[in-house]
C-alpha cells in the first residue's frame, strides 16, 4: 500500500514552486511584499509563492472562465460555516 501524502506550505515548499513557475515560462518578483507571476499578457499575484502558484494552476486549468456560479460559491460558503 502507498504511503499517504501530506504536503504543507513551509518555506521547503517555495524553491520547487519557484522552479515549476519559472519552467512554466513565467518571471517571478516581488513587489510591495507581495509575489508576482508573469508571462506575456497574465500577471498573477499573491501574499504568498504558494498562492500564486495556485492562481496559475486556476487559470491554467480553466482559463479565463475560471469563475463559478453564484449557487457553486454559496455552496462552498456554507459548507465552511462563512455565512
Amino acid at each position: 500500500m502507498a504511503s499517504q501524502i501530506r504536503l504543507a506550505t513551509a518555506a521547503n515548499t517555495e524553491p520547487p514552486l519557484y522552479y515549476l513557475l519559472v519552467e512554466r515560462g513565467y518571471e517571478i518578483r516581488i513587489e510591495h511584499d507581495f509575489w508576482v507571476a508573469e508571462k506575456e499578457t497574465a500577471t498573477f499575484i499573491s501574499e504568498s509563492l504558494a498562492g500564486v502558484a495556485g492562481l496559475v494552476l486556476l487559470y491554467e486549468t480553466k482559463g479565463t472562465n475560471w469563475g463559478i456560479s453564484d449557487d457553486l460559491i454559496e455552496g462552498f460558503l456554507n459548507k465552511f460555516d462563512w455565512l
